[in-house]
């Protein structure tokens, strides 16, 4: 099995993005397994791959519509696993902040925020788009809970003001975003199904190692976990809390 940033399951195989093989880096190749077979599933890297655009590095991918995104820096790539082709000139500055909901899929471009249905992507960013601007989009990432969809994008400023670990959060129902200023700098988002309230959480991640648990207007002004020895936290993790199994 090839190395890889970004790892996909789609439909019955298993998809390596941005790839190392045999000590050789090929940020523009994809690489696919076999499917499975009595629940195992083989790699044959010497044959088994296709390559995008070599003159860009793949920076991420989503699943949606039943096709397999695949976002380059300035472009986006639909494969269905019969061919490839360029769609889009929008690419994706994170692959963190690739998320879908239901057929809506939602990134930010490095300039903007777009949002897709499977057709052409849409610019939402509106008066928010100064913010998206303002930061280094290589590392801002996002997560999807119910119908909106929260984008950290740090300490940014804008139009002579500083706004501080700022969070932008865009309503799909609404078609409107809110700022929220956080009191502690986040590195990772995830979803978490609390099993009590029954009801979706956004769980953060910050840099000393803490998970913060934010309702939908709210969130907890302490540290509900420590993780990883007080280390930040910026990569998938799981945790046993008293609420049950978490995954960010």
């Amino acid at each position: 099995m090839a190395q890889g940033k970004y790892i996909l399951r789609f439909n019955s195989r298993v998809y390596v993005l941005n790839s190392k093989s045999g000590g050789t880096e090929y940020p523009y190749r994809v690489y696919f397994s076999s499917v499975p077979s009595v629940g195992a599933i083989t790699w044959t890297p010497a044959t088994d791959f296709f390559d995008v655009d070599e003159g860009e590095d793949i920076t991420g991918g989503i699943v949606n519509w039943n096709r397999m995104l695949i976002f380059t820096r300035t472009s986006t790539y639909f494969y269905d696993q019969l061919e490839k082709r360029q769609s889009w000139d929008y690419g994706c500055s994170n692959h963190r902040t690739a998320k879908t909901y239901g057929a809506y899929t939602i990134w930010c471009t490095g300039d903007d925020v777009v949002v897709s249905t499977s057709g052409q992507p849409q610019p939402i960013g509106g008066e928010y788009k100064d913010f998206i601007k303002a930061g280094n989009s290589m590392n801002y990432f996002a997560e999807r809970i119910d119908n909106e969809y929260h984008l950290y994008i740090g300490t940014v400023t804008v139009k002579d003001t500083t706004y501080t670990n700022t969070v932008l959060t865009y309503n799909f129902g609404l078609d409107s975003w809110r700022l929220r200023e956080m009191a502690h700098s986040m590195k990772i988002f995830s979803r978490y199904f609390d099993t009590t309230l029954g009801q979706w959480r956004l769980h953060m991640g910050n840099a000393d190692g803490g998970v913060y648990n934010k309702a939908k207007y709210t969130d907890t002004s302490s540290v509900i976990v420590y993780a990883d020895a007080g280390s930040a936290i910026s990569a998938r993790f799981e945790i046993t809390l008293n609420l049950g199994n978490m995954t960010i």
